[in-house]
């Protein structure tokens, strides 16, 4: 940023230990906000659509299924897919039982 708010911020940032914080803090805020506006969209809480190439409106909790928020969200999901910046995923480790334990048999 140039100019005055600039300037405010770089002076707001200027221990590394601030500068670290932040550059942690903003993906975080942004796939909460993604979040946020996918799952009001999935649950119908904000009716948007999708303009297709006829001209017409399919809505966009029909095109993700009632699972955007989720997909965004999940382990793995659009996050992991398609991310350029790291984000943190607490549950990472996260074991359903879906999936076979793994053997230590040879």
């Amino acid at each position: 940023m140039v100019g005055p708010d600039g300037e405010r911020w770089r002076s707001l940032v200027a221990s590394k230990e601030t500068s670290q914080a932040i550059r942690e803090l903003i993906p975080d805020i942004v796939d909460q906000t993604l979040f946020e506006l996918l799952n009001a969209t999935d649950n119908g809480e904000l009716p948007l659509g999708w303009r297709v190439s006829e001209g017409s409106f399919v809505g966009l909790e029909d095109l993700g299924l009632g699972e955007m928020a989720g997909s965004l969200m999940g382990s793995p999901g659009w996050r992991h897919d398609y991310s350029a910046q790291r984000f943190f995923d607490p549950l990472s480790d996260l074991r359903l039982g879906l999936d076979p334990e793994p053997s230590d048999e040879k």
